[in-house]
């Protein structure tokens, strides 16, 4: 039986890396946005991105992924 190798993510998983919540926080990170989630929709070439809250899911954005997240998102929070 060959050993099992684990991804780069199951390693960050064992280790408690992981951020619980809906959707992934690392857009949110590279923009300086703490609280942005983004996720896919599934068999649609979209992207969905949202601030999670206590009590609800503020969807901020649907975006066709070619578009330049980064630029409208950036444009469109500035400095926040």
């Amino acid at each position: 039986m060959k050993p099992a190798v684990l991804r780069p993510q199951a390693l960050r998983d064992q280790q408690g890396e992981i951020e619980p919540g809906i959707g992934s926080a690392m857009l949110g990170k590279l923009l300086g946005m703490p609280g942005l989630r983004t996720g896919r929709v599934a068999k649609f070439p979209l992207l969905w991105c949202s601030f999670e809250r206590g009590d609800h899911l503020d969807l901020i954005r649907l975006l066709g992924e070619p578009q330049n997240i980064a630029a409208i998102l950036g444009d469109e929070f500035g400095s926040n």
